[in-house]
């Protein structure tokens, strides 16, 4: 058998469940999770408007709020009425060059094969940081016929990256997406399994660090010791 929790309930076992999450450096700020419950949510189509709704409202205009969206729970044996692929809400492209390396973001390299032979049209021009489309599900056409979305750009808020001392880090042309959303975890709440709901809380300078510097990522350490002067000879640096 199953239930169906108050918004209050809801509210309170997934601040709770971001709390009791041990690696995750946000927990300390999880009783200030916003919830929008979703849980009325039927097709893709809806699916797609509300995330846009999360993205918009989760944002607020550079003051990123901590936000839950919780779509409909999954039954037995059976997945969530609406599903969605992408392992965040907002992510970069990769595409692999004949000569084996990856232009974007390495860790989207498969997902993005997979948006392309769903339909998606990657840019003409292609560069390392090309939004990814959302693909979402839902139990009414079928979880083998994913849906493909684009993003509108008044959904993503980008922060280009400089250096207040060195000139030609900015030629780097860097930037990330400031909302951290992730769409790829479920919350189970007192035996009721919400697979379906992504949520966000905000960057630490380190993580975004952490993406741009790692090898298995955008492998820039050495670009940006270069652009920045610093000695590559010391296996400290």
């Amino acid at each position: 058998g199953s239930y169906r929790h108050t918004y209050e309930e809801l509210q309170f076992g997934c601040r709770l469940a971001w709390r009791n999450s041990g690696r995750c450096i946000m927990r300390k700020v999880s009783f200030n999770l916003e919830l929008r419950d979703c849980r009325s949510v039927k097709t893709s189509h809806e699916c797609f408007h509300q995330i846009l709704e999360h993205l918009r409202y989760a944002g607020n205009g550079g003051t990123v709020k901590s936000v839950i969206s919780v779509f409909p729970q999954k039954g037995d044996g059976i997945s969530a009425p609406v599903r969605v692929w992408n392992r965040q809400l907002v992510g970069y492209a990769a595409y692999q060059r004949q000569d084996g390396s990856v232009m974007g973001d390495p860790v989207n390299l498969s997902f993005t094969a997979m948006c392309v032979k769903l339909g998606w049209n990657a840019p003409t021009v292609k560069s390392d940081f090309d939004i990814l489309p959302l693909v979402i599900s839902d139990d009414i056409v079928g979880h083998d016929r994913p849906r493909v979305f684009n993003i509108p750009a008044d959904a993503i808020m980008e922060v280009p990256i400089h250096h207040p001392e060195h000139e030609l880090f900015s030629s780097l042309n860097l930037r990330w997406y400031a909302l951290p959303a992730i769409s790829n975890m479920g919350v189970d709440i007192g035996g009721v399994f919400y697979q379906t709901c992504p949520f966000n809380g905000w960057y630490q300078v380190t993580e975004i660090g952490r993406d741009l510097l790692d090898k298995q990522r955008y492998d820039l350490a050495e670009a940006v010791a270069v652009a920045c002067g610093i000695q590559r000879s010391k296996i400290g640096v």
